[in-house]
Order: structure tokens, then sequence, then C-alpha cells
């Protein structure tokens, strides 16, 4: 009550006044009580000042009621989107620099509001209190220094690309620095995982019987101890000083239900996206039929498998034509290559395709085979295969047999699966109609996922005994049919399942970890029939309404520039959690710490349909540019027209076959064999003494069996006479290669450009940078990325 009315109550009844009565008692009692409520106002401002929730808050600010006062401006409310524009501090600057925090005031353009600077320390104690030097604490340092700016996306990468590494492709004698035909050098990569290099071929003079003109160069994988390789021509001649660069591209491709469509990436001034993240556009050529499954073969081609009415089909694509390779098959499945060959998994079972046989004949037959349809293949880091088929889990084994285990072994255990996921520790996951199954190879156990309760006490996964036990009953099933699985990188497990998207793992809740199920029915809840993880670890699904791509923060979908950011799904408390109801049809929601237990939940769906999406898969290429090389910088000329490019495989040493789209090997971790060589005549020139090799490494074998020397080496001409293995090719090019290895303890934080006018002053950059680097792992290199191009801590390597 006003203090007024508080004082006259103390009084006697004899002295107090009457309400509303006038006199000098009043107006004492008046003036007192107005006094005292200004003191109360003004002791609760300076209280509040010290919280950090209302300290400098816009609505009880008594600047902004003044200045809204003099305007003939209403009261502001907490609602209004003015609170976020107030500009105007006093004591909250005080609080945030018990913290060591400043508001950001330069540059003018983004400077930070009241309510910017408020999240920033409530984000920045909320960062110190989980621990830095961690992934998160990396990303959420950068997305608080990107206050007082637009809102956009923000991604991580571990093991990133880091600094630039170059090889020069040596010789063992004059002329130095240039390699001929047959010549081989080793690369080193230095890097954790498989990266795409960028190959430099210079032009040189021609020198009659000493150096020959660079015609038709060819930069070839080779394994010594097969004899076997594959590269890519250039099918030009590169001029003396010009240079050839081989630089890598990408292409993603996603299946629909009237064929595939693609995106492309290719390199300019900065490298190309290895994501290629659209926008995507109908592949010209291709069929329209319902896609089930893509894969690239040994052959370099992109395969791909369509089912019409029931009817499945194979088709190649070989970088600029798609061919029918087969129809009339029973319903295909999946694809996985594996060596030579090409794994079918149909309706009937299990073929084989080997990609260097003429003509495309699947073994078995499949039109005379019976056994259980495959739906699911997937190789364990050792190489071994495991498979999802309908009659439950089965591993394949020497002649593609498949070796039926766990589910299925029995009939009362006998379940439809159709996914798999195969993992380096030894753990198999299995999904199908009746659920989710986790198999560790190491102690032969299984568990069933059940995802009953938010208790840790109570187990996600039961104990499971398929030689004993029947199949879980749909009530004890908290999950729909699971149709798709993939590992993210921050470990936790993506579930593709019939009613949409789910996520199970480890999270934070209150200083500890506990397992919960997450789940996105507002993403929609139609087939999530495939799930991938691209080179930048973010998750891609297809689903019925189309790609959906998720960095570990913000979820994006397929727009007709590429991907969209959707709005920031409504924030959900940790230690809650989800699970499915498959009586009820539907998924239930609970909130800890409260009675109400599970509920049904419908949120409103907010992706647009942009059609089903039932495959994922990334091809390389290699994109020849023509230009020059100054100071190690790479320009290229825009009126020179490259010559195309083939893709050249030796199946074994006496066979050369061109191959599918052109596309340079990757390098992989450790060292690797690497030949320059060109393309062979039409009729090779007779050779002087048995065995030889063409100019492009194919083997003329001896006419008399004997074991094959090696290709020979590069020698003076004065020591050719002494040895009986000699290059007979003159040498004809400078060949260096560069690639930016993955590194561990290697870092990037990438910052969405969507618009390439998009600009960020470079103050704003310093102070994300400078913010990452206060909280990073000692010892670990990070670098920060404003689109495709590297702006800061590109020195530190």
């Amino acid at each position: 009550m006003p203090s007024a009315q508080a004082i006259r109550d103390l009084l006697p009844s004899v002295w107090r006044p009457d309400a509303g009565e006038t006199g000098l008692l009043s107006g004492l009692i008046g003036v007192s009580g107005l006094e005292l409520d200004l003191a109360h106002a003004d002791g609760g401002n300076v209280m509040q000042a010290h919280w950090l929730p209302f300290s400098d808050y816009a609505p009880i600010s008594p600047f902004v009621a003044a200045f809204r006062r003099e305007a003939r401006l209403p009261v502001l409310l907490p609602v209004d989107p003015a609170v976020k524009e107030h500009p105007h501090l006093v004591d909250l600057a005080r609080l945030g620099g018990l913290l060591g925090l400043a508001p950001y005031t330069e540059p003018g353009s983004a400077r930070e509001r009241t309510e910017d600077f408020r999240d920033r320390i409530r984000g920045t104690v909320a960062l110190w209190s989980n621990g830095v030097a961690t992934r998160e604490a990396i990303l959420q340092s950068a997305v608080l220094a990107l206050s007082g700016t637009p809102e956009r996306a923000v991604g991580i990468e571990e093991f990133a690309p880091g600094s630039l590494s170059l090889a020069v492709a040596p010789t063992a004698g004059p002329p130095g620095g240039i390699v001929g035909p047959l010549m081989r050098w080793r690369v080193e990569s230095l890097s954790l995982m498989p990266v795409a290099p960028e190959v430099l071929v210079e032009g040189v003079a021609p020198v009659p019987g000493e150096i020959d003109a660079t015609d038709r160069p060819l930069i070839e994988l080779f394994d010594p101890a097969t004899g076997t390789g594959r590269g890519v021509l250039y099918d030009g001649t590169v001029g003396p000083g010009q240079v050839l660069a081989l630089s890598p591209g990408f292409d993603s491709w996603l299946g629909t239900e009237t064929g595939p469509i693609q995106a492309t990436s290719l390199p300019g001034a900065f490298p190309a996206d290895p994501t290629a993240a659209g926008p995507w556009t109908a592949a010209a050529g291709a069929p329209a039929d319902p896609v089930r499954a893509m894969a690239t073969g040994a052959d370099g081609r992109l395969w791909l498998a369509t089912n019409a009415a029931g009817v499945g089909a194979l088709w190649q694509f070989d970088g600029s034509a798609w061919t029918e390779a087969a129809s009339g098959l029973p319903r295909v499945n999946c694809l996985l290559a594996d060596g030579v060959g090409l794994l079918v998994g149909h309706a009937s079972g299990l073929a084989r395709l080997d990609l260097f046989a003429a003509g495309a004949v699947l073994t078995p037959d499949p039109a005379a085979n019976a056994a259980p349809a495959v739906h699911a293949l997937a190789r364990m880091p050792g190489g071994a295969i495991w498979a999802a088929t309908d009659a439950g889990a089965a591993r394949l084994d020497a002649g593609d047999v498949l070796v039926r285990i766990g589910p299925g072994t029995r009939p009362e255990t006998e379940t439809p699966l159709v996914a798999v996921l195969a993992e380096a520790d030894g753990i198999l996951h299995f999904g199908g109609a009746a659920g989710l199954f986790r198999h560790e190879l190491k102690s032969g156990a299984w568990h069933v996922f059940s995802g009953e309760s938010l208790d840790e006490g109570v187990t996600d996964w039961l104990l499971w005994d398929p030689a004993a036990d029947d199949l879980p009953a749909d009530g004890a099933v908290r999950l729909p049919a699971v149709l798709a699985l993939a590992r993210a990188q921050d470990t936790t497990l993506w579930i593709g399942t019939a009613e949409g998207l789910a996520q199970w793992g480890a999270f934070r809740i209150r200083g500890t970890y506990a397992t919960r199920l997450r789940a996105f029915p507002a993403l929609g809840t139609g087939p999530a029939a495939a799930l991938a993880v691209d080179e930048r670890q973010r998750l891609w699904a297809a689903t019925s309404r189309g790609l959906l791509v998720h960095d570990g923060r913000d979820w994006f979908e397929e727009g007709p520039d590429g991907l969209l950011r959707l709005a920031r799904l409504p924030a959900e408390d940790v230690a809650s959690g989800w699970r499915y109801d498959r009586t009820g049809s539907g998924w239930q929601f609970a909130r800890a710490g409260t009675a109400a237990g599970f509920v049904a939940q419908s949120p409103a769906v907010v992706t647009a349909d942009n059609g089903m999406r039932s495959a994922l898969h990334w091809t390389d290429r290699t994109v020849a540019r023509l230009g020059s090389v100054a100071d190690g910088v790479f320009t290229s000329d825009g009126e020179a027209a490259p010559a195309p490019l083939l893709l050249r495989i030796k199946p074994d040493p006496l066979t050369i076959v061109t191959g599918g789209i052109p596309a340079l090997p990757r390098l992989t971790p450790g060292a690797s064999d690497w030949r320059y060589l060109s393309r062979e005549e039409l009729v090779p020139p007779t050779p002087r003494a048995n065995p030889a090799w063409t100019r492009e490494g194919r083997l003329i074998p001896p006419p008399n069996a004997q074991a094959a020397p090696e290709e020979g080496r590069y020698l003076a001409a004065s020591a050719l006479a002494e040895l009986e293995r000699v290059f007979a090719f003159n040498p004809a090019a400078r060949v260096s290669f560069r690639w930016s290895p993955r590194a561990a303890l290697s870092v990037t934080v990438r910052l969405a450009r969507p618009d390439p006018a998009d600009v960020l002053p470079a103050a704003v950059l310093d102070r994300i940078f400078a913010a990452m680097d206060r909280v990073r792992p000692a010892g670990a290199r990070i670098r920060l990325a404003y689109g495709e191009e590297l702006v800061r801590g590109v020195a530190n390597g």
C-alpha cells in the first residue's frame, strides 16, 4: 500500500484523518508518505542495479521512463521489441567489469545494446561454469563475440584442414626437378584422414632427344606391390611455362522420387566446399525413377539404384552421361563398393557386380535367388561387412555368403532389419520394425533399446538373449520403426525413424551427464530414410520433407539457393526427454521434476515440404585450370580453355581402362606412391627389351616367364649402359602437390556467409578470434573462417 496510508493507519483513531480530508495533518502525512514512496523506489532501483536480470533493464529504467514521457510514448512493456534496442548502460557495465567484460562499442555498426551485453554476460558465466578448453567452449565463445551483429549460423570443425603442405616431385639426376613418364615419388601426407590434393603441372620447353613436351600428362596414385594405379589424365598439352592446376571440386547428391538432384562446388578464389551444400538441380540425363541408394565404385563411376513399381535397376554416371547398366531386377535396397566389385542388396538377397568385367553381370542372378531381402550394408573399420536383412542381422563371409547371427537365428527372434551402423569400437547398431538393437562383437552381448524412463537408475538398453527370449513387445519399445542410423561428431547416436528424427546420447545436466532420447517432431513426422555426416561434421538427414542439416547448434533445410537456416527450435530443459508410444502412435515428452510424466506432443511443423529425399551421397571431382604461379599463388588465366580430363585406371598391370568421374585419388594417412605418366600411343613402339612398360605404365610382358623388374629410374646418360633398368622416356614436366592435412588439435570455427557481399568488420573478426583464443585447449591450433575464406589464425599452422 502507499506509505501515506500506512502512516495514517498507525495513528490513534481520534487523531486519524478521514480519507479525503484536507488540513495540515493530512497534508503532512501525504507529503511524508510520498517521500517514503520515492525513497522506496530509489532503494529498489539501487538494489536492482546489482542484479543481472534487472540492471539497466529498459522497462524499469527511470531514464527510459522519463524519455518516453517526454516523447509522449506509452509505458514500455517487457514484450515490446524496443526493449532489445535500449542502448543506455550504467550499472550493467559495472557488473560486466567483475568478469573483465566491457560493452562492444566499435565498430559503430556492431556495437552492443543493453540486452546484447546482458546476454553476453549470462553466456560467459555459463561458459566458464561448464568449463573451457572444450569444443563447446570454443564455439560458444565465438557466438558470444558476435554480440551486436545480426544472428548467423556458426559451425565448428575438429581435425580441420590446417596450414598448406607442399611436396615437389623429385628426380635422381639432371635435369633437376623435371620428371618424365614412369618416374615415381612418395608423398607423406601427415594427415589423420584422407585429403584431396591439388596438383600443379608446369609445362617445360622441349629439347630434342633430352626433354619432351608436356603432352597429355597423367598423375597417378600407384601401388608398387600390385602394379595397379588410378590417376587423372589431361588430354591436351601444357605449354612451356604454363601451369596446369588439377584442383579438387565436389558434388553432393540427393535421391528423390523423380531421380537424383545434384549440387556442385568448384574452386575459385577459395577452395571448393567439400560438402557442396547446394543449390541442388536435377541431374541432366539421369533416370526419373525413385532413387533408393547411391555409391561410388572402384571404376570411379557413380552408381545409382532405382525402383519403379517394385522393379529395380542400376544406373551409372561417368561424369558426363548416364547409362542404364541393369534392369528388371528385384527391388534394390542398398549398394556398397567392395574392392573391384559392387555389392547390391535387393529383395531376393545379395549380389555382386564386377565393375571391370564386360557387361553388368550380377552374381548370383537376382532373378534366380530366393534369400531374405538385404536392406543395408556396412563395413567395419577392419573390413568385415555386416548386413541388415529381412531375417535379422548377418555377417558377410567368404564367397559373399551371409551368415545370420543374433536376431533371426530362430523363428521367435526373426525380425526385419533395415539399418546397420558399424563403429570402430566393435559395436554394431541395427534398426528395424522392432526398434533399435546393439551388438558388442567383443562380448557377443545383445541389447535392445527401451528408453522407458528419465530415471538414470533405469537403463535405456535392456540386455537381451536372442537365443532364449522372444522379441520385446510393442509396449516396451519406445521408438518407432528405425530406418537409418548415424554417429555424430559429438558421439550422439542419430536415429532416422518412420516418424521423424531422434537423437540419443549423454547430455550435461546440472554438473553431471545423463542419457536422454530427444525427438524433433517440429521438423516433421514422416520417414527419415537416410542419415550421413559430412566432412564438416554436420548431420544430413534425407526426410519426407526434404533435406535437413544440423551443425550441432542450428537446423537448416534445402532452399532454392542452398541451405536455409530455420528459426531456433524452442529451448527444452536439458533434463527433459522424449519417447514414442507405439500404442498411441505419437511422440511423448516429459519434463524432469514434474509429476505429469510423459505427455503426448504434436508441435506445429516448421519445415517446408520439399518432397521425399531417400538417399545421400558425395563424390569428388578434379577441375582443370590453366594459369601461372607466382610466389606460390596460382592465378587462373580466364582466357585459356583447358582440355578435358579423363580418369585412367589400371585394375591390373596389363590393363588400362577409362573410368568414370575424373577425380584425383585422395592422399591417404601416411605415405603414398605417385607417378608421372603420359597417355600411351594407340600402337606403342616395339620395346628394345622385354619386359617393358608404355609411357602410361602398362606392362608389356616378356615372351618367357621371368620376374618383372621395376620400371627403372632416371640416370645421367653416362650411366645408362651400366644398368639394365633404365627409363626409356625423357623428362617432360615439373610437378608439385599442395594439400591441407587434417591434424589433431586443429579446430576451425566457420561463420556463415550466405551472401558473398556480406561483410563483417575486421574489428568483429578480431574480437571473435581473441575470444576463441582465450578458451582453446593448450596446444590447439584454431582458425576462423568466414564462409570459405580463412580470415584469422592461418599463420599459426
